[in-house]
Order: structure tokens, then sequence, then C-alpha cells
């Protein structure tokens, strides 16, 4: 309690209104927790609308996978169902350690679900920006490699407009897309929909999914007030692994690489979203926000088992942003509260047709509550210093009803109840530094953590309960960033050590905490404006995840390419017209389930291209893409037998695809 008290003082500090205003207008302006991040010391991307429209990129993963440090693994190819983000090396685990957020609000869950991106549709976002290691100050658990915050276009003050879309291609995908939005003053809202369906690239590989966004905004004298809601349905077939082994003369990855392992696999997911609240601006250019979130979502998988489970989540996520004035020193700052309650309950059955009579019937609540405070003063002209504190703590409640007389429960047992209650501190201290006009150095420091998942917590067979130690991390980072006209340069060096690390161990069929690992690693970023209608961008990662004691000290993390690069170029060739074209390298990398560094194999590097040509005339405008135009045959993951030292079992992604997209603003 004594850290809570000394916090809440933190945070009081920075509440008072002693502190003036900063009325210098920010560059890059979010309507979240910061209002700008070019002052931070960290690397931070911001990947702009005008962008997203240009690039081949088919998904929100494939667009984010061209930044440096940021990996997209894929294990069906569909338009990036299922799919995760991993920055700086997370393997296996990247899901848990990268917090996605749209709108400044929190998309990860309490369960390993990853994210659907096929409901982000690429037209509905203004701009993406990735801010690299850790977040936790102002996120909380989970923003360990980084943060990810998506922001969707607002509805404009005045006027009407919109836009309809419609795209066709390989695989017999249709998607069809539409917005409109309308402002009179004080009043506007934006409503947006999307359908997509996809018979996707392998059997048993089908996609159906539909999304309707819709935000209201009402503004008077003093405040700002919005409604948001969002409800999305999709399913997908999950065709498994094609598997290899050359003692058997196995190599269905060559033989039947559309194949499917598991027919009649799937997963299915009903979901809906509701936001609501008000920003109160205050004298000395401040900002109170009031908001508070509902979110819901049933899923239901057949895999090796059968599950059927409902999520639903509450926030309240008070926050003031203001100018500050730290012993006379001007800058920004933001301080708030993070409430979060969130249930899980499961049933899990032998198969879909014993779903009536599950075995495990879970049922966890998970709550948590913390205070933080961030300030970013200007030491003088150039010269931004960050400090920041969170103090968060986290109890939850696991409960599992079991039935012995299931069908399957034979060789199982239920699991103990148990309850936990963990806390955890983050903090973070950095400098940003002008060195002239086109230079500047950052460096910070800090600390992040994560709590593990309820899937992380329970293991069956037999079922039970095992609440692991958090997961902490301690980060170091520096770098430069060169700016001058149409030239863009930006280098980073960084140092993560890890402690308790949470990761699946294949010979206990459970999750543990590892002994101490490390991650280290090189981003290299390059943005020029050759000419007037010429733009490139390249970008390089190295990254180093190694176990650093225990059994598997000095070895490799699984899942983690050392050498990722890009390479971007976007041709306006006329006023009408232009082309762009993409290209990715993504290093080898050991299998899962690979901890040991003893499979003789590792999952090949590869490189793909992807192509767009687009043109505009009168409002309408004609997308032609290609990607992997080179029919290049890889795959993201693949995982080792740990029986056989010769099998392993690989996901492949999709060949060469085209798809054509019809676009009109209205």
């Amino acid at each position: 309690m004594k850290r809570l008290s000394m916090l809440c003082a933190a945070v009081a500090a920075v509440l008072s209104p002693a502190f003036a205003a900063n009325t210098e207008t920010p560059v890059v302006v979010t309507a979240t927790r910061l209002d700008d991040v070019t002052r931070l010391p960290a690397s931070i991307t911001v990947i702009t609308a005008e962008e997203i429209h240009r690039t081949p990129a088919k998904t929100l993963p494939e667009l984010l996978s061209l930044e440096a440090g940021v990996f997209n693994r894929d294990l069906y190819g569909n338009q990036a169902a299922r799919a995760k983000i991993d920055i700086r090396g997370f393997g296996a685990a990247s899901s848990e350690n990268v917090l996605i957020l749209l709108d400044g609000r929190r998309l990860n869950d309490i369960d390993m679900s990853a994210v659907d991106f096929t409901s982000i549709p690429l037209g509905m976002i203004e701009r993406v920006e990735i801010t690299r290691g850790v977040g936790a100050v102002l996120y909380g658990d989970g923003a360990v490699g980084g943060v990810v915050n998506i922001i969707t276009r607002q509805p404009g003050r005045a006027g009407r407009k919109g836009q309809a879309a419609f795209a066709a291609g390989t695989y017999n995908t249709r998607r069809i897309e539409a917005n409109i939005e309308q402002g009179n003053g004080s009043t506007s809202f934006h409503l947006a929909a999307q359908g997509l369906h996809s018979d996707g690239y392998r059997v048993n590989n089908e996609l159906d999914q539909g999304t309707l966004q819709a935000d209201l905004r009402f503004a008077a004298s003093g405040r700002e007030s919005f409604l948001k809601f969002g409800a999305d349905r999709y399913k997908v077939g999950l065709p498994a692994h094609r598997q290899v082994d050359a003692s058997a003369n196995v190599d269905l990855l060559s033989t039947d690489r559309r194949g499917a392992t598991t027919p009649n696999d799937y997963s299915k997911r009903d979901g809906f979203h509701v936001s609501g609240g008000t920003t109160l601006f205050l004298p000395g250019n401040s900002q109170l926000i009031l908001d508070v979130g509902y979110r819901e979502k049933q899923d239901k998988a057949s895999l090796s088992s059968f599950l059927d489970t409902t999520l639903a989540g509450w926030s309240f996520t008070p926050r003031l942003k203001t100018g500050s004035s730290v012993w006379g020193l001007p800058g920004s700052a933001v301080a708030g509260v993070d409430y979060f309650v969130s249930t899980y309950d499961s049933d899990r059955a032998n198969n879909e047709a014993a779903a009536a009579t599950p075995i495990h019937r879970l049922a966890i609540r998970q709550t948590s509550i913390a205070v933080y405070a961030q300030d970013t003063a200007e030491l003088r002209p150039g010269t931004h210093f960050t400090l920041g504190a969170r103090h968060q703590q986290v109890s939850s409640r696991a409960r599992d009803t079991f039935n012995a007389s299931a069908p399957g429960a034979a060789f199982d047992g239920g699991a103990t109840d148990k309850d936990d209650g963990e806390t955890e501190d983050a903090y973070e201290v950095g400098l940003r530094h002008a060195l002239n006009d086109t230079l500047s150095w950052f460096g910070r420091y800090g600390r992040s953590f994560r709590i593990a998942t309820v899937d992380e917590i329970f293991s069956t067979f037999p079922g039970q309960f095992t609440f692991l130690l958090p997961q902490t991390a301690r980060t170091l980072e520096t770098g430069l960033a060169y700016r001058q006209g149409d030239v863009r340069l930006e280098a980073s060096v960084y140092r993560m050590n890890l402690k308790n690390e949470i990761h699946y161990d294949p010979n206990t069929f459970a999750n543990v905490n590892l002994d101490p690992t490390r991650r280290r690693g090189v981003e290299l970023s390059a943005g020029w404006q050759a000419a007037s209608r010429l733009a490139l961008k390249a970008s390089y990662a190295y990254t180093e995840a190694r176990f650093t004691s225990g059994s598997y000290s000095g070895n490799e993390v699984p899942l983690v390419p050392r050498r990722t690069a890009s390479l971007a170029l976007d041709w306006k060739a006329a006023a009408w017209w232009g082309l762009s074209a993409t290209a990715r390298h993504v290093g080898d990398k050991r299998f899962d389930n690979d901890q040991t560094n003893t499979f003789s194999q590792k999952i090949p590097a590869y490189a793909m291209v992807d192509l767009k040509w687009y043109g505009q005339a009168q409002g309408w405008t004609l997308e032609a893409a290609v990607n992997n135009a080179f029919d290049r045959k890889a795959y993201d993951y693949g995982i080792r037998s740990t029986s056989s030292s010769t099998r392993y079992n690989a996901y492949p992604l999709p060949e060469r695809s085209y798809t054509l997209t019809l676009r009109k603003e209205l």
C-alpha cells in the first residue's frame, strides 16, 4: 500500500491546477492518451491513411509487417483471420506481449485468442501508431514488446460524405464495404459496414465475416461527448497442418499443400462492444475524459475438443490530459485510473456432439485497477524529459465444475477452486534531445509486465489451475532520428531482460515461468520522397531472443527470425494513376517446441513481393493487386514433433493471388 499511496500522490500532483498551459500545436494528434507521440523518447512509426490506400497489403497485419521490428505470423493465410503480431521477438506468445488498441481502447482479452483483424477494414483506418518497446505505464498489462494503436476515421463536423467499395479476387474472395458520415456542426456521426467471404487457399479454410461500426459525437460549449457501437461475426475453417516426416517418406507440404488435416474444425465468433463518454475542456489547456465501455464475445471452436466460451468485460478509464509546468518547465501530462472487470465462462467438451454435457465448465473472473501518471517536460527548446509510473492490482477467481460422467472424462479430473492476487508496478524514464535542426537522440529505460491469461493458468489431463508469477521486463533502448526535407532516417538499439517469462512447456503440456530470458536487437528504417511522384521506404531489423539461464541457457527462442527486412515503392506515374510495390524478407527461425535447438531443420527464410496498380477519376478508384507475385511457397509457422527427430508440421501460406477493387466516393 505504500507504493500505491506514493503513486496516488504523484497522480494528484499531475492533476493539480497549478500546472500551466502549453499552447504549442502538436504534430500528431490522438484522441487517446497522448497528444503528441513525436516527443516521446521511443521508436515510433505513424502510418497514414494515404500510405494505407496505396499499399498492396490486403490486411492490417500485412501492412504492419513492413515496419522495422514488426513480424506477422499467419497460420492460415486467409485475410489475416487468426493472425498474430510480434514486436521484438516473442515467438509463440507474441499476441500476449503486444498490445493492440482501437482508438485507444484495448482489444486484447484475458484469454489467448488473437485480435480479429478481419473486423478492421483498411478503409476505416485514419492512421496507425506503432510504439516499440515498453508501453506499460500508459496501457498496463501486456504492453511489453510494443503497442499498436489503430485510429479510425472520425466523423466530420460539417457536410456529408461517404464511400463504397467492392473487391473480388482469387479463392472466390468477395468483399463489400460502405461508410457514410455526416455533421451539422454540433452533431456528427460515422457509420461503416463490411461483408467478407473467401473460400481460402486451403481445404476447410472458408471465411465469412461481417462488421458494423457506428460513431456518434455531440459537441457543446466546453465539452464533447461520444457514443460508439460495434458488432462483428465471423466463422473460419481450421485446416490444421501439413505433416513432413523424411523417415516415413511423408511430405504433405509438397504433395498436398492445400489439403486439410482437420476437415471439420472451425472457429466461430459473435461479438459486440459499446462505449461512451465525455471530454470536458478545462482552463489551462486541459481535458478531463470520462468514459466507460462494455465488450462481449462468444467463441465456439471445434479443435481437438469443443469449446464454447463467453467473455465479457467492463471498463472505466477516466483520465486528465493537461499542459503542465514542473519547476517552471513547460510540457504535457496525463494521469488516470484504469478499472477493468472481465468474466470468462467456458464449456469444454470431448467433441461438438457432446457439447451439451461438457467435461469442464470454467468460470473465471478477473478484476484490475490501476493508477498511472506520465509527464513530458521541455527542459529547453528541443529537449524533452519523460517520467511516468503505474501501479496495478489484479485479482482473479477461478472455478471449475467437473462432470465425471461426461464423454471423455474418464482420464480427466476437476480443477481445485483457486483465488489469486497480484500487484505490479511499471515505470519509464527517458529523454529526447534535438542535437540540431535535423538530428535528434532518444534514450529510455522502463519496466513492464504481463499477467498470465486464463488459458495459460488452466491445464487439462487432469484439470488444474496454476497461477503463474507475473512476467516482468526491463528494457533499455537508445536511438537516432534524422529528418531533413524529404529524407527520414531512424536507427535504434535495445536490450530487454525478462524474468518469469510465461511460456508453454511441451514436455509437461502446461505453461510455466521460465528462467531469465533476453531480447536485444537493432532496428533501422528509412523514407525518401525521391521526387514529387516517387516515394521509397525501407526497413531492417536484427532480433536476438535467447534463454539466458536454466536448462535452455544460450539457446534461441523458437519462432523468432533473426533478420527481417522490407522495401516499399510508390510511383505516382500521372495525376490519375500510379504503381506501388512492396518486398518483405523474413529470415529462418527455429520450429515451435524446439527450445533445445536440437532439431535438424529450421523454418526456411522467404521473400515475397506484392504489386498494385491504382487509378482515380471523377470520384472512382480502381485497384488491381497481385500478392506473392513470384508465387513463393512458404510458411510462417511450424512445430516439431517431440517424439520423432525427423517429423514436423507446417502451416503453408497462400501462393500467388489477385484482387480487383472498385471504390466510389459518395
